[in-house]
């Protein structure tokens, strides 16, 4: 069974490494919200399979580009 939704709120994260994406390629939902995140991993637009992405509540000044999530919706 393949992981495709992940939650990682409230757990006042401020970095998320390029590896974490290898290993959820199939996620569907992501929600990172309420963190002290100040970016996104450029690997992120590798997640092709991504529907939708929470990232409210965080200091975010970088975003990827999301080219090949065709089906994502940032919520």
């Amino acid at each position: 069974m393949n992981l495709v939704h992940f939650i990682v709120c409230f757990l006042i994260f401020n970095l998320i490494k390029n590896e974490f994406i290898f290993i959820y390629l199939d996620l569907h939902s992501l929600d990172l919200s309420h963190n002290q995140l100040t970016q996104l991993p450029e690997s992120f637009g590798d997640l092709i399979n991504l529907e939708e992405v929470y990232a409210n509540a965080n200091r975010l000044t970088i975003f990827p580009c999301f080219n090949q999530c065709t089906r994502l919706k940032v919520c």
